[in-house]
């Protein structure tokens, strides 16, 4: 805080007439109330110029300490903003390659399936045509099996037919 004339003045009255009362005590004379009362609020006076002293210090150092947090305020809100940027920037380059990465993979992913499509649709038809001279094959041995056993069928059929007219004749001689 700061003093007044008024303060000034009333510490001289006071420091005065403390020396006076101080003087007396060492004479070991003896100290009216009202001369102890004076010795009590000098000491009292220099107290509270004291603790005046002592909250001008803290009074400065509290506003040392709200510079001091101001500037670090100041810095962590700039460190703060250069973290985002470069989070911003860094995810943005990161989208970027996953985008480029997903776009490669699409590519190779649909020319995969292009060229498996082709061997499948080769594979499908070296498969059908093999199939084709199998089954042509197979109804050629079907056929040749059943010209076959007609044939057979017709032999017997015509041999027993013969060997039936021969024994008609037979008894029709010996009847």
């Amino acid at each position: 805080m700061d003093k007044t004339n008024i303060d000034d003045v009333y510490l001289e009255m006071i420091s005065k007439e403390a020396e006076k009362i101080a003087t007396k005590f060492a004479e070991q004379k003896q100290l009216t109330d009202s001369e102890i009362h004076t010795l009590v609020l000098k000491t009292q006076y220099n107290h509270i110029n004291h603790l005046d002293k002592k909250l001008d210090e803290v009074t400065q150092s509290v506003k040392n300490l709200e510079h001091k947090f101001e500037k670090l305020e100041e810095k962590t809100d700039r460190r703060l903003t250069e973290l985002e940027k470069n989070t911003d920037r860094r995810l943005s380059e990161l989208e970027e390659k996953t985008d480029r990465r997903i776009s490669e993979l699409e590519e190779k992913t649909d020319r995969r399936i292009s060229e498996l499509e082709e061997k499948t649709d080769r594979r499908i038809s070296e498969l059908e045509a093999k199939m084709e001279k199998e089954v042509a094959l197979l109804r050629e041995n079907i056929k040749t099996e059943i010209h076959k056993a007609i044939s057979t069928q017709t032999k017997w059929f015509v041999g027993g037919a013969g060997v039936l007219v021969v024994l008609l004749k037979l008894l029709d001689k010996l009847f």
